[in-house]
């Protein structure tokens, strides 16, 4: 299971390193800088807490083989647009789901179909960069954020 994830990884050309917004994803014919959810620890605090994000940064959770993915607003500021992809390509996505207010449950999200990654971005990103259904996914190589060591 091990080598498989490694793998998985290793095939995505993802970098190990944990640095935040330290890749860049091209997305259809929209590019973002995203940080990738790499532990267990970070895929379920994901983004919660946090009081917001650049305008075109977003968090990659990258999984070990597809499986309907399912994703809460639990604990989170600010609006996301959802993006769930297989094999390269987008299969689903919810645009513009708001955290919840006092009292009221947080938002959930299913892939309904495997996925093996999910991006979140900021609420709008999805609509004004034109992404939908079957565009394709990838990291843009030997790309670091220019402040990176």
């Amino acid at each position: 299971m091990f080598i498989a994830a490694f793998l998985l990884v290793w095939g995505l050309g993802l970098s190990l390193k944990s640095k935040e917004y330290n890749r860049q994803i091209a997305i259809g014919n929209a590019k973002a800088r995203v940080e990738i959810a790499q532990s267990l620890a970070e895929k379920y605090r994901g983004l919660s807490g946090r009081e917001s994000m650049c305008a075109e940064c977003g968090m990659l959770f990258v999984f070990e083989k597809p499986e309907i993915q399912n994703f809460s607003m639990r604990g989170m500021q600010f609006a996301l647009d959802f993006v769930f992809i297989r094999g390269g390509r987008v299969t689903k996505i919810y645009e513009d789901i708001r955290p919840s207010r006092e009292g009221e449950s947080p938002a959930q999200v299913s892939s309904s179909a495997p996925a093996d990654a999910v991006l979140e971005l900021n609420a709008g990103f999805v609509r004004t960069r034109g992404i939908q259904n079957g565009d394709t996914v990838s990291l843009v190589p030997d790309w670091a954020y220019p402040f990176d060591d």
